[in-house]
């Protein structure tokens, strides 16, 4: 059963709504010995999505008395809640080396989400009561924030309107609206299924014209380079392309496929999704003529593809926040950063450092406590008799944004618990010049935990240093036990190399050296959150393996383009640090020997 694509927003009185997520379609077969993956096209995906299987066969024998089964559904490599990454997917679906397959398995696990049983002479909302009955059987949850990250789902459903904001809100692809009388018929488009996409618009410079086929070429600034990015001619009415072909005739330069044409116009491409370097299901907007050529950037595509939900209420958006970035833009990040901050902000005490004028101007202060202002949907906890914000949503995220909020520090705990939920270590060069040397203490600091068999993550502060991370099982180790640790650490270090690394508080007295401030990890303490920006234009950045071992490291490489392209690859070496946490046995045990 296919859904017919709307180009309006259907009526809530049409039926009900889910997320549209951007996967492939794929029915699960599951009988008393066997299960199948099985695509569109019939395909068996059983050794390319080895993870799926395998969470299908914990919860088979919970099925036995309804097998047989066939559940339609969709891969996905979910972000959030609400958006997949189709890259991902579509790159797993062509893979066939099982080592590779087995790696990606873990940096980017999918799931499979349950939408619907193909009963043709059921009504859609019986098929969807039969279906999460089955999915409460197998202990399959319905997909929500809180438990987005399991392999299985069954696909949440509500009214036309909500389900669009919350595409919105999450960067979702669209929405798929189902007449709840709707019957199923296998293999057919039918009107009781409306697709709704979520496009993005995009201003691209038109720089070449296929003389064979008549489309053109959509390219962005990238440096001193021009980037092809579309391919496009729908959308396009017979006289635009007709004015424009002329153009490029009267003003272009003959080549071998085509006429090249320098930079001068500029279009509105509307697409889902930027994938392998070029926009998806792209079609013509309008034409830009107001648009100057050189803001049409690499960064300004990247920042469009995360537009602000329609719902966000904003003020000044024009206004410098660093020397090359608007609010506006600065809002565009955190909207793109969401997923990938949301998680180490939940539940934290927040203090901020808001910039009422940006960061060219002198003025900025802290804040810990909630505004009066605050909307309903900014959530509180009181501390130490201050009622500090909860970052726990997108909104909230952007309405401290909105507020000039561009820092967010975070404590080592959440609110409900008084003992630490992670270890953080505080490299401290004396200066920019210096960064080498705390990428040798992390490089240091990495062969002592592999000692403890310990995780190590590593991130950029933003500044002129690095910060160690561990994952420690949540309300189980307390601060004077991670303080034997971290004391240990330090201590051995700097009488290990004591002509790099010091203990010195007074910066006076380091003389050059870095400082390994293990003091500051105590209770409600703060630590600049992962892809935070800071007041130098630079990002807060969770590091990889192999950018850590990189002698030209050096924290100026993190800015939001290249932040950006990250979120683009869904690459986040904290992904899985919730999955790492040592439990209070382990912890224990490394005290022993320290001891």
């Amino acid at each position: 059963m296919k859904a017919t694509e709307t180009t309006k927003m259907p009526s809530n009185d049409f039926g009900l709504a889910e997320v549209k997520y951007d996967g492939f379609r794929c029915m699960v077969l599951l009988t008393a010995n066997r299960i199948e993956l099985r695509s569109r096209n019939d395909r068996i995906l059983n050794s390319t999505f080895p993870e799926v299987v395998s969470a299908l066969e914990k919860v088979q024998e919970n099925l036995k008395p309804s097998l047989p089964l066939l559940m339609d559904g969709e891969l996905v490599c979910l972000q959030n809640a609400y958006a997949s990454h189709f890259h991902i997917v579509q790159t797993r679906s062509r893979m066939t080396n099982q080592v590779r397959i087995k790696r990606e398995s873990i940096i980017h696990p999918c799931q499979w989400i349950a939408f619907d049983l193909p009963q043709e002479r059921k009504a859609y909302t019986e098929r969807r009561y039969e279906l999460i009955q089955l999915c409460q059987k197998a202990n399959i949850s319905q997909l929500s924030p809180s438990c987005w990250q399991n392999t299985l789902h069954c696909i949440s459903s509500d009214t036309i309107t909500s389900v669009y904001d919350l595409v919105q809100r999450f960067n979702g692809e669209g929405l798929i609206a189902k007449n709840t009388k709707g019957l199923y018929h296998d293999g057919t488009r039918t009107k009781e299924w409306l697709k709704l996409k979520r496009y993005r618009y995009i201003s691209v410079l038109v720089t070449f014209y296929e003389e064979s086929n008549g489309y053109f070429h959509g390219s962005v600034r990238d440096n001193q380079q021009l980037l092809k990015v579309a391919v496009f001619k729908h959308g396009i009415t017979s006289e635009e392309h007709k004015t424009l072909k002329q153009f490029f005739l009267s003003h272009g330069k003959k080549e071998k496929t085509g006429i090249s044409l320098p930079p001068t116009i500029v279009v509105e491409l509307a697409c889902i999704d930027f994938a392998g370097g070029q926009l998806r299901e792209v079609h013509f907007a309008r034409f830009k003529h107001d648009t100057k050529v050189e803001t049409v950037t690499l960064l300004s595509l990247y920042r469009s593809l995360f537009p602000l939900p329609e719902t966000l209420h904003t003020t000044s958006l024009d206004k410098p926040l660093w020397a090359h970035t608007n609010k506006k833009e600065y809002l565009n990040y955190l909207q793109a950063a969401s997923s990938f901050m949301l998680p180490f902000l939940h539940n934290r005490a927040l203090t901020v450092i808001r910039f009422p004028h940006g960061t060219m101007q002198k003025e900025r202060f802290y804040q810990k406590h909630v505004p009066n202002y605050a909307p309903d949907y900014v959530q509180t906890a009181w501390l130490e008799n201050i009622e500090y914000i909860l970052c726990n949503n997108p909104d909230t995220l952007l309405w401290l944004g909105n507020q000039l909020a561009l820092e967010l520090h975070v404590p080592f705990q959440p609110v409900q618990y008084s003992k630490p939920s992670e270890i953080v270590l505080d490299l401290d060069p004396p200066d920019y010049t210096t960064f080498s040397l705390a990428r040798e203490a992390a490089l240091d600091i990495k062969l002592i935990f592999e000692r403890f068999d310990l995780p190590f993550f590593c991130k950029t502060t933003g500044g002129k240093g690095l910060q160690i991370h561990v994952p420690l099982q949540e309300d189980a180790i307390s601060y004077e036990e991670t303080a034997r640790f971290l004391s240990f650490v330090a201590q051995f270090l700097s009488k290990q190399k004591k002509e790099l690394y010091t203990t010195e508080r007074l910066k006076r007295n380091r003389k050059g050296r870095l400082y390994l401030d293990y003091v500051q990890h105590s209770f409600n303490k703060t630590v600049i959150a992962p892809y935070s920006m800071r007041e130098s234009g630079y990002i807060a950045t969770p590091l990889t393996e192999e950018e850590l071992h990189s002698t030209t490291l050096t924290p100026e490489q993190f800015t939001q383009k290249m932040v950006y392209e990250r979120f683009l690859r869904l690459q986040n070496p904290f992904a899985n640090y919730n999955h790492k946490r040592v439990s209070r046995s382990e912890f224990l045990k490394i005290l022993d020997k320290i001891q």
